[in-house]
């Protein structure tokens, strides 16, 4: 995996600057579905994964992930961050079975179909990984702590 910033098409495994572009239409495309989606001038870095394209950036305290196929084609992206950049009815909902638990990192997986949280909570004794997607919430992940 290669890492350059500001980067759409590939030489080998490495990305060169847009402005360049021209035999790779994937990471072409890939950079225009990018722009179209989070803007120009996001300082992301570019990745040549062996499935396609991998773009980072940050939005002020939010890590973004963009994940693009070989074609160039938007997959899913994740954001990353803290309970308060959650939508309100989130913490809502998980704060009404876990009142005693805090809220950590949240990963926010979104796909063309739907929207997950995988929200990292924790109370003196455990942590836990809750999943809520379409109005349900379950537990995927839960640890006792030492």
């Amino acid at each position: 995996m290669s890492r350059h910033s500001g980067y759409a098409q590939k030489t080998g495994d490495m990305l060169l600057p847009v402005h360049n572009a021209g035999s790779d239409a994937a990471a072409v495309r890939a950079t225009s579905e990018f722009w179209k989606t989070f803007g120009e001038s996001k300082g992301e870095i570019w990745y040549r994964l062996p499935g396609g394209f991998l773009a980072e950036f940050n939005e002020k305290v939010v890590q973004v992930r963009a994940v693009y196929d070989k074609k160039g084609n938007w997959v899913y992206s994740i954001r990353q961050y803290t309970e308060k950049e959650l939508p309100e009815e989130i913490p809502d909902q998980v704060k009404s079975r876990y009142y005693k638990d805090t809220i950590g990192v949240v990963k926010e997986l979104i796909q063309p179909q739907n929207t997950v949280y995988l929200i990292h909570i924790e109370n003196g004794a455990r942590w836990k990984t809750v999943r809520v997607a379409d109005g349900e919430m379950e537990v995927v992940q839960d640890f006792r702590k030492r």
